[in-house]
This record gives C-alpha cells, structure tokens and sequence, in this order.
C-alpha cells in the first residue's frame, strides 16, 4: 500500500496531477477543493497522503488501480469515513470535495443536508444518508478545520458557523 507519496509537482489539471518521485511521474486524483492551492505550488515538492483503490471489473479482468491524493492526512481520514456511507463510493466522495473538509464535517454535524446537496454528485436522498449516518462522527474534522481555522484567522464567532 501507498500511504504518502513526495516529490515535485510537475503539473495539475481538472482532476489529478502528477508528482515526479524520482525516476517515476505519478498520476493522482486529487479533491477539487485542493486544485487552486496544488495549481499555485507547481515546480515545489510536496507531500500528498494516498489511498489506492482498484477500479473496474474484476470478472473481466480488467482493474486498474487508482492513487487518490490528499495534501492533508485528515482530509484522508475523512475521506475514508465518507465512503463507508451507502451510495457513496470512491468516484462519487472524489467528486463532493469541491469544499474544504471541515465545511463538509460541520454541515454534517449541523444536519445541514441543503448544503451537502450543493456538493457535486450528492443528491437529496445521498445528503440524508450520509446525515444520518455520520452525524456524530465526523466532529473532530469540523473542530479541527472549521473552528480552530477561523479562530486562528481572527475571525469574529458569528462567522464560524458560516460558509458559502
């Protein structure tokens, strides 16, 4: 198992990138929530904490394995814990990180499914289900992305709970 891959960001697209480590460019998908700040660090080198998944059919023999990046390894926690909903696989949770971890860990804590139904892929029904199942579970990335950031930025205690 790949657990963090480091080396140079060479290049960043819609949905992946590729990191020189050594002699190997490697292709990761990568949340979009994460793409502006990896856009602005091309040419560094940088550490992303992996999860590998195989993808395709494994009756016709045809799988092909997956590297998914994470520039924080809390964020892969989270991601781990948000696939064990049903109707939540690996495509789909990559697809619903179009906003940072901690906004989505506090939606759910707050029961705030009109929020999650404006993640990309996440529907009414989806939104419901993963309130249902995760709530209560997922605090301390609220707590720890939410809260504690916006306190270290300064801002004032109503604008803790806001997001756009």
């Amino acid at each position: 198992m790949i657990s963090a891959l480091t080396g140079e960001l060479r290049r960043v697209e819609e949905d992946r990138i590729h990191l020189q480590c050594g002699p190997i460019l490697y292709e990761l998908l990568v949340p979009a929530a994460d793409i502006t700040e990896l856009e602005s660090s091309v040419g560094q080198t940088l550490t992303l904490h992996t999860i590998m998944y195989l993808e395709g059919d494994a009756a016709r023999g045809n799988l092909e394995p997956r590297l998914i990046g994470f520039l924080r390894p809390g964020d892969r926690k989270f991601f781990e814990r948000f696939t064990t909903v049903k109707g939540v696989g690996v495509k789909t949770a990559l697809k619903a990180l179009t906003e940072p971890v901690g906004h989505i860990a506090q939606a759910i804590e707050s029961k705030d499914t009109r929020f999650l139904i404006r993640l990309k892929g996440i529907g009414r029904r989806t939104a419901e289900l993963i309130v249902a199942e995760l709530a209560g579970k997922v605090q301390d990335f609220a707590t720890g992305y939410g809260e504690k950031a916006v306190v270290a930025a300064g801002l004032p205690p109503a604008a803790r709970l806001s997001w756009p």
